[in-house]
């Protein structure tokens, strides 16, 4: 009897070791692993100003006159566009969110303090309803106490009827050329 007994307490054992084996909680699902970020390849150039040499892996997108590195720019970007919107498609409805009021809480009256640079006064200014600024000038002796762009309006003197401001570059037609979409870098008024 007590062989029987041993026998059986072993079968249980067994059995349970078993079902636990067969039963046990499937593994965790693993979150699916990021995407990598795209690296442009490195072809290093040495530079060598002061006495210091130092080596540049990425010196050849910086040539612009290269229509080879141009297009392999080109594709560069297109990966980094595509690796951003996969990193952020999870926050997709909060970056809407946020632009939007961003956009509500900007003055669309908004422009940049003027600066002179003989006759002239240079300054940026973002209109009404447009999502781009627009680079201006006017001559500062038609209007000395010039500090905003709203009096007079857009660069419209009511008084004599005459336009005194001429627009430089409108960003806002430029994305409509380019598709939509407009990046502006940097552009600095050397005096």
């Amino acid at each position: 009897m007590r062989h029987l007994f041993r026998f059986g307490a072993v079968a249980r054992r067994e059995n349970l070791v078993f079902l636990l084996r067969r039963y046990r909680s499937p593994k965790p699902a693993t979150a699916p692993s990021p995407p990598t970020p795209p690296k442009p390849p490195k072809k290093p150039q040495k530079f060598s100003f002061h006495g210091i040499t130092w080596e540049d892996p990425y010196s050849w997108m910086s040539n612009l006159n290269d229509k080879v590195a141009m297009r392999h720019m080109d594709v560069c970007m297109e990966q980094e566009e595509k690796y951003t919107e996969a990193v952020m498609s999870d926050s997709e409805k909060l970056q809407n969110k946020l632009q939007f009021e961003m956009a509500s809480r900007i003055p669309f009256d908004l422009s940049t303090p003027p600066l002179r640079w003989g006759p002239w006064l240079y300054y940026r200014r973002v209109e009404e309803g447009k999502q781009y600024p627009v680079l201006c000038r006017r001559l500062a002796s038609l209007n000395d106490e010039f500090i905003s762009h709203k009096y007079p309006p857009a660069g419209f003197d009511f008084a004599s009827g005459k336009r005194i401001e001429q627009k430089l570059i409108d960003y806002n037609q430029e994305a409509e050329r380019f598709g939509g979409h407009f990046i502006i870098f940097k552009y600095t008024i050397w005096i």
